[in-house]
């Protein structure tokens, strides 16, 4: 029988998304870790925009093989109690205009484009956004995406990852089997941190598109790798960069 997930996985055998490692796991185990895992695959003409045990706040548009959303809406799923997790999702913008992401620690949320409590990790073409909402909106951190080679692009899909441990948020976008995606690593000491919420998706003058999004327990959260290759007799290592 086939096998959920696309199963591509980077040289050292680390998933390229933590939706595929635990749809992969969960049909292998007969047991899911998943405090979350949506790949709408089923969603395409279905009545409702909203997938079950998920609330649509502002316009939507309609539903389909991945979650769509129209500018200035965001829809919610899983329980105010979560702390610690660790949230990922494909991300695709449909135009360049505005920015679109994930929302987490999420409480009280309304039909207005910052209506809740919680926090954002958004992109657009160029930059990297983490904030705080209460029904206003405050940065907090930001990553110039200009400074990598490949940049996000209008209608391309991006790997957007968030932990959150206590008042550390952390936030990577297609990060590397090595790590090196970690974009922003931000500590919120403020008396108005949040620490529990659900989730979301979020978008911010632009449409966007949503897949495969999961949350597991933040002690699923993937170690960086350590690879070390070994030199075949007879050759010559190559100098470390800098020698």
């Amino acid at each position: 029988p086939p096998v959920p997930g696309c199963g591509l996985l980077w040289p050292d055998g680390t998933p390229v998304s933590l939706a595929e490692a635990e749809s992969v796991r969960s049909y292998v185990t007969g047991k899911s870790r998943a405090m979350l895992l949506a790949d709408f695959q089923s969603r395409a003409g279905a009545k409702s925009p909203a997938p079950p045990g998920w609330k649509a706040y502002g316009p939507t548009a309609g539903a389909t093989y991945y979650l769509p959303l129209s500018p200035g809406a965001k829809m919610v799923a899983g329980k105010t109690d979560w702390s610690d997790y660790v949230l990922e999702a494909a991300v695709m913008l449909r135009d360049g205009r505005g920015d679109a992401g994930l929302i987490f620690r999420v409480n009280d949320p309304g039909d207005g484009r910052d209506q809740m409590r919680g926090y954002y990790a958004g992109f657009n073409t160029k930059k990297l956004y983490l904030g705080r909402m209460n029904n206003n909106w405050r940065e907090l951190a930001t990553f110039d995406l200009t400074k990598l080679p490949s940049a996000p692009k209008a209608n391309g899909w991006s790997l957007l990852r968030i932990a959150v441990e206590g008042k550390r948020i952390r936030v990577w976008l297609n990060a590397m089997h090595d790590d090196s995606g970690l974009r922003i690593d931000y500590k919120d000491g403020s008396k108005d941190a949040v620490l529990t919420g659900a989730v979301g998706v979020r978008t911010n003058n632009t449409a966007a598109w949503f897949d495969d999004v999961v949350v597991l327990p933040i002690g699923d959260l993937p170690k960086p790798a350590k690879v070390r290759l070994k030199t075949p007799r007879g050759v010559r290592r190559a100098n470390k960069p800098g020698d």
